[in-house]
């Protein structure tokens, strides 16, 4: 059940592979499951290596439930495109956790809570001339917050990923329009202004054109609109970086498989951000790009490679900008032992700081900023390891080692005196044992 959105926090909610499932109906399958795990944080808060991070052991226990007649890809369901004689395509999952840190410091102690999502996907008529399609994820995360915030502060906070589309596909349906609407929230349950001022919510538009000339290929031409609207920050000019904004991006693109062995993905366009209350800027204007690869060896392995150019809202200035590399191997051997080995980089570039003792008078100055000071870079890397081993129907263990490296040069000098430098070094260790059906 690791979405889009929970990608960012394994440790918080960690389940396992589905096992054979209980039948509900003629497609239906019910998979239920519940697991306790061990592990090791070696940097709780953040911190980079000259503000001697803290090394904790941790517990987790998570419970979830799925449900569906078709499996989920990307934060889609596989669903055929064709036309069946099915009515409904479906798959919902709910899933609770709770991580207990085992350490007697008491500002870790504090960073103990739970977390829990919900992910939803339906199509009703799939594949039909008329068909319609919802896909909605929503969690609420539990993570603790740079050590200098003060042990009674977090990023605790609740996200929502959500899309509605309404598809047209006349004629034979090799031609499909689709018209969408998007949803996107952020909300931070921390009161403290610095963090709060980030609670945003997002609504937006989709417009698509899809044309599928082989069975499994298609181009596509497609149109996003998302307005961001933040709830307490920077409604007038010079008083923040966190501004009302509209991102608009064109893409078109290709997508299928490239003989029984090879998927092939590949989108060009371009992408706009205005921030109409940020009269000094900057706004947003470049291309953006993606391309994924995906090779079958075998039935059992699967290679995947990918990158990409992209640019979000950022918590921090007004955008950042984004190239990111990932590559991940998985086999799966005749024990039925899944082993992955992935890796990625990212090179991102937040731009628009908030001018010192102006836009935010906490802040007294930068060091190592970038474009004149006001934007801030980051080399980030990424590393996963993981093995997986079904123990008969009802059993699975799995062993995971994560690492990530994030090198930036920036150092936040505050009012106060006190200085925060943004890099960190952060492994996590752990292992997890599951009862699952």
């Amino acid at each position: 059940m690791v979405s889009r959105t929970a990608a960012a926090a394994p440790a918080l909610m960690p389940t396992a592979q589905d096992g054979e499932g209980i039948k509900v109906g003629q497609r239906s399958r019910f998979h239920p499951g519940f697991g306790i795990g061990v592990g090791m944080d070696s940097n709780v808060f953040y911190e980079d290596k000259g503000e001697d991070p803290a090394i904790a052991a941790f517990l987790v226990a998570t419970g979830w439930a799925r449900i569906g007649n078709r499996q989920v890809q990307d934060g889609l369901l596989d669903s055929p495109a064709d036309r069946t004689d099915r009515k409904v395509d479906y798959n919902i999952g709910l899933i609770l956790g709770f991580r207990q840190f085992l350490d007697r410091r008491s500002e870790i102690l504090k960073q103990s809570r739970f977390s829990l999502g919900a992910d939803i996907h339906f199509i009703a008529l799939p594949g039909r001339k008329f068909s319609f399609e919802f896909d909605d994820s929503f969690f609420r995360l539990a993570e603790p917050r740079d050590i200098q915030a003060r042990e009674t502060l977090n990023f605790n906070r609740i996200t929502n990923d959500g899309r509605l589309r309404l598809v047209l596909r006349p004629g034979g349906g090799r031609v499909a329009l689709t018209a969408g609407y998007l949803n996107q929230l952020l909300y931070f349950e921390n009161q403290d202004e610095q963090v709060n001022r980030s609670n945003r919510i997002g609504n937006g538009a989709l417009a698509e054109v899809k044309w599928r000339f082989f069975p499994t290929s298609a181009v596509y031409a497609r149109y996003s609109m998302l307005y961001t609207y933040y709830f307490s920050c920077c409604t007038e000019p010079g008083t923040g970086r966190n501004e009302d904004n509209y991102a608009h991006r064109i893409e078109a693109g290709y997508r299928g498989q490239l003989g029984k062995r090879v998927v092939l993905g590949a989108m060009f366009g371009w992408g706009l951000a205005y921030y109409r209350l940020d009269p000094n800027g900057p706004n947003f204007s470049g291309p953006i790009a993606s391309l994924s690869l995906d090779v079958f060896p075998t039935v059992r392995t699967r290679l995947h490679l990918s990158g990409e150019r992209t640019f979000r809202d950022a918590l921090l200035g007004n955008f950042f900008v984004d190239y990111r590399v990932r590559l991940l191997a998985s086999h799966q051997f005749r024990w039925r032992m899944v082993a992955s080995l992935g890796g990625g980089f990212v090179h991102r570039e937040y731009r628009g700081l908030p001018t010192p003792g102006v836009e935010d008078v906490n802040i007294a100055a930068y060091e190592g900023a970038v474009r004149g000071g006001t934007a801030r870079r980051d080399l980030l890397f990424n590393v996963l390891a993981r093995l997986e081993q079904p123990l008969g129907r009802f059993f699975a263990l799995r062993l995971d080692y994560t690492a990530t490296i994030d090198q930036s040069p920036l150092v936040v000098v505050f009012a106060d005196g006190t200085r925060n430098e943004a890099g960190f070094v952060r492994h996590l260790l752990m292992l997890f044992g599951a009862v699952r059906y």
